[in-house]
């Protein structure tokens, strides 16, 4: 395979080959700064529907202690949806450490991240204590007190969903 003509000159071969590899990076600079990657915004987005998804597997434990019957199906649903979001907003966090700018709003999110997280396993904690414990408890005494502070809790985290969906 001959990679130039006969008899061409060198120093013209060199240059045109320079400037092709100068506008291919020109023009991969020139789309990356068009269309940057959204790491952050969308794993901003991950975890406000993290939210909303421990305030789903709240409701479902809640209901389910209170009215004595293990919803597996319902509380199976809800565990799922927060495992696969929990690891997809894992790999956002590393897609987010690759792109630039403030470190500072990374840090952020890494700490909103590690907080779901912790939420998620203590609520999967009282899940294993929920599907696990006799009908009959301490919540038959507490009934209204339970239900409230399960009630605040959702709240809470819908709440929290919505702010970190409109952008607050």
């Amino acid at each position: 395979l001959c990679l130039h003509a006969p008899g061409s000159n060198p120093f013209w071969l060199g240059l045109t080959r320079f400037l092709e590899v100068a506008l291919g990076i020109v023009v991969a600079l020139a789309i990356s700064f068009a269309w940057p990657s959204r790491a952050r915004v969308v794993l901003r987005h991950g975890l406000s529907k993290g939210l909303e998804h421990l305030a789903g597997l709240t409701a479902a434990l809640m209901d389910s202690r209170m009215q004595g019957s293990y919803d597996r199906q319902r509380i199976f649903h809800h565990k799922d949806a927060v495992l696969r979001l929990s690891l997809r907003n894992r790999q956002l966090l590393q897609a987010a450490r690759r792109e630039p700018g403030a470190s500072g709003q990374r840090g952020k999110l890494q700490a909103l991240l590690e907080l779901e997280e912790r939420m998620a396993e203590h609520l999967l904690t009282m899940d294993h204590a929920i599907e696990n414990a006799p009908a009959e408890g301490f919540h038959r005494h507490l009934p209204d007190e339970l239900t409230e502070l399960g009630a605040s809790v959702q709240a809470l985290l819908l709440a929290r969903h919505l702010r970190h969906r409109d952008g607050r």
